[in-house]
């Protein structure tokens, strides 16, 4: 690892966030990221951040990745993204700003992504397909994404999944690239937005409409950016952004208790008893009605916090932004070997679902809430740490477990009964790993060297000739390409 090259991008990047104030891009302090972790010196910390200048910012380092602003009409989001999006790229921003598009019932395909240079296919009968700016623009600014019509949405929503657009059999790659997106969702004459399309946004900000006092008070001796434009000039280069992503995404590994922190937070809010698989998305009867005499149906409840859970996406985005944002705050007690603490996990969670998460309309309408949906999952996380923290000490047995240091009918996880994660997401793989075949097959991976053949004759093996479950079956396979990883 490069520490002096970590410590270098993320002094540019710092740079860009401290310019936002100075320069008068973006004053907005209502909302504000408390951010707590250990440092190098193993000190607490404590440090707030600006989460839509921060969220624009973290957008940047984290690849192919969409922020969405939700609300706040005129408060000056657009004009920060184009100058962040400047600064950190140097892409000059008139190209940025002549790339965003605007959401209207007008949109189309063809005005939209691409059309036909119509003289050469009138003089030769060719057909020439002519790439519209936001396709080909590396920052992708949409305004108003919901005042697009669905089929327009559906262009978009190529373009965020795949990387890719087609037009009249001709094809655009978009290797990588930084989204924008802002809605207003209490606006006349929109259209709403399909879950596939929304989870392709990693980051969801609700955004003020007016700024607090002290902001308005640094706006008013700003210079009138009516008369004179707010010049900004670039502090890395795309190159510099694409290397600090890089790094970011190789070298800042999640520490294995935040791992087992993301997964249990992603699956307590996504996991109901009543739905096939134990899967809310597969239980439409409103949360409520759908408890009624439920054995988890409890005071404390996280599972009837929410009508619907997130997604495996959703789940992968949460690592994504804790590395860039612990590597943005340089959130690690070793800078040497930097690992996610699970205090930022824990912060950023609310933002990673605010557009996500449907919360349960009863709970979030009474008090202490009374509709505010950024408290209420801010609330959910609480909940869940807590909910976690009971069970916690049972699940980092599970390691142990599955190297045959701990019996499993000896494991502190046969004590829990009320937690639907631990009893439908780590129960099953504990209990096949009291049969022979996978203690036989565990001890054979960590003995023998793995090679591309044998992982392929024990992906067989593993399906048609033993009685061991999915989940077991997938922990055997990624035990045997680890270490075949290991080997060569």
């Amino acid at each position: 690892m490069n520490e002096k090259l970590h410590n270098e991008l993320r002094e540019k990047v710092r740079t860009v966030y401290t310019e936002v104030p100075a320069k008068g891009v973006y004053y907005n302090s209502r909302g504000a990221m408390k951010f707590t972790y250990k440092g190098a010196d193993n000190k607490l910390i404590t440090t707030y951040l600006d989460p839509i200048t921060s969220a624009v910012i973290i957008n940047g380092l984290v690849p192919k990745s969409g922020v969405i602003f939700r609300g706040g009409h005129g408060g000056g989001k657009t004009t920060l993204v184009e100058k962040v999006s400047h600064m950190m790229t140097g892409i000059p921003e008139s190209e940025i700003s002549s790339a965003m598009i605007r959401g209207n019932d007008d949109q189309n395909v063809n005005t939209l992504l691409a059309t036909l240079k119509f003289g050469k296919l009138m003089a030769k009968g060719e057909e020439e397909v002519l790439w519209r700016k936001f396709v080909t623009s590396y920052v992708k600014i949409i305004d108003e994404v919901n005042r697009f019509p669905p089929p327009a949405q559906n262009a978009l929503f190529e373009i965020l999944n795949k990387g890719r657009v087609e037009f009249i059999d001709q094809i655009y790659e978009v290797p990588d690239f930084m989204a924008f997106a802002t809605e207003n969702p209490n606006d006349a004459g929109t259209y709403p937005l399909s879950k596939p399309f929304i989870d392709r946004f990693s980051f969801c900000v609700p955004a003020p409409q007016i700024p607090s006092a002290s902001d308005q008070h640094l706006l008013a001796a700003r210079q009138d950016d009516k008369l004179t434009s707010i010049s900004v000039k670039p502090i890395m280069t795309l190159d510099e952004l694409k290397a600090a992503r890089r790094i970011i995404s190789n070298e800042v590994k999640m520490d294995g208790e935040t791992l087992i922190y993301a997964i249990y937070l992603t699956q307590a809010i996504s996991t109901c008893e009543r739905g096939d698989y134990w899967d809310k998305s597969h239980n439409e009867i409103p949360v409520g009605e759908r408890c009624k005499g439920c054995a988890f149906d409890t005071p404390v409840a996280i599972c009837k916090a929410t009508q619907q859970g997130i997604s495996g996406r959703a789940f992968l985005d949460f690592q994504r932004w804790g590395k860039a944002y612990s590597w943005f705050l340089n959130a690690f007690t070793d800078p040497k070997n930097p690992e996610v603490p699970i205090e930022i996990i824990q912060t950023i969670a609310p933002y990673l679902m605010y557009h996500r998460v449907e919360p349960n309309e009863t709970a979030l309408a009474k008090a202490p809430f009374y509709g505010k949906k950024l408290e209420f999952l801010e609330d959910l996380v609480a909940k869940t740490t807590q909910s976690y923290n009971t069970v916690k000490e049972a699940l980092h047995e599970v390691p142990k477990i599955l190297r045959g240091d701990i019996k499993p009918s000896e494991s502190k996880i046969n004590e829990i009964e009320k937690d639907l994660v631990v009893k439908y997401h780590f129960k099953p793989l504990i209990e096949d790993t009291d049969k022979p075949d996978f203690r036989k097959i565990y001890d054979h991976i960590e003995n023998n060297k793995m090679t591309k053949e044998k992982l392929q004759s024990l992906q067989r093996s593993l399906v048609f000739k033993t009685e061991l479950k999915p989940p077991a079956q997938k922990h055997l396979l990624h035990k045997a390409m680890e270490k075949m990883e290991q080997s060569e």
